[in-house]
């Protein structure tokens, strides 16, 4: 598992705002991205894919039984 952090600039639950997450994440079997996150105190699944040659993750994260989309996030590589 590696580490995943960044900031949700949407925040969740359809209020805007500014909530960090962090969280976790490992190549899937499927070979997507996927792990847990906390984000604004909230913990969430998610899966994503890398783009941009492995510089850029595409994710949704998900929340609630059935697991319903919540947001669409980009996290660029840190250099």
């Amino acid at each position: 598992m590696s580490a995943i952090t960044g900031v949700d600039y949407f925040n969740n639950f359809y209020s805007p705002g500014v909530a960090p997450y962090s969280g976790t994440y490992q190549v899937l079997s499927s070979g997507l991205f996927g792990g847990n996150l906390v984000v604004g105190g909230q913990a969430y699944s998610y899966v994503g894919v890398l783009t941009k040659n492995a510089d850029q993750i595409q994710f949704v994260y998900f929340t609630g039984i059935p697991a319903i989309a919540v947001t669409p996030c980009v996290g660029e590589r840190v250099k």
